[in-house]
This record gives structure tokens, C-alpha cells and sequence, in this order.
């Protein structure tokens, strides 16, 4: 296996990412930890209460993952014209790994 090769990111990106958009910014160990990754960034999703209960599924990062930007995005708000909800069907939706639910 080759040596560990690590990049660093634009300091103006990392400073404006932590300062106009308050994110989190880190270095982290694809290498030998991609699995945690995976967590970690699982993990921080429950700040959204619940709402989204996953970002990565597991696998989806390995040696070969040099970035990953996150980003989550709840909008609650109000249709201008409101759907009519006896005109509306349940059906089952797929998830990226292939599983659904209804």
C-alpha cells in the first residue's frame, strides 16, 4: 500500500465556511477510519431533531474519499395554494441502499 497522501483544503474556503456559513470543518482519517467518518458524520444529523436520520449509509466512504460536503435543509412553511389531501396517495419510497418503506 502507498504512502498516505493528505490534502489540505483552500484556507480561504475553511474560513469562509466556518465564518459566513457557521460549518464544521475538519481533517479526517479516510484511510484507516472511513467507517467513523461515516458516524461522525451521522451523528451530527441530529441536530435536525429527527428529521433526517442519515446522511451517509454505511460503506458509502473509503480509502479512496478525499472530501465530503454535508449539508441538511429543513423548510417548513406554507403552499400559497394548499394541496387538497383527498387527492393525494401514500406509496411506497426508496431509499438509496434499495430499502423502502411506505
Amino acid at each position: 500500500m502507498g504512502a498516505i497522501q493528505t490534502w489540505l483544503l483552500n484556507p480561504k474556503f475553511k474560513t469562509d465556511a466556518e465564518n459566513i456559513y457557521k460549518a464544521k470543518v475538519e481533517t479526517v482519517d479516510f484511510q484507516h477510519k472511513a467507517e467513523e467518518v461515516i458516524d461522525e458524520v451521522n451523528q451530527w444529523v441530529d441536530t435536525t431533531n429527527g428529521l433526517i436520520m442519515s446522511v451517509l449509509p454505511q460503506g458509502s466512504l473509503n480509502s479512496i474519499t478525499r472530501l465530503v460536503l454535508a449539508n441538511a435543509i429543513y423548510f417548513k412553511g406554507r403552499w400559497v395554494d394548499p394541496f387538497d389531501k383527498s387527492l393525494t396517495k401514500n406509496f411506497r419510497f426508496y431509499l438509496f441502499d434499495n430499502s423502502s418503506f411506505s
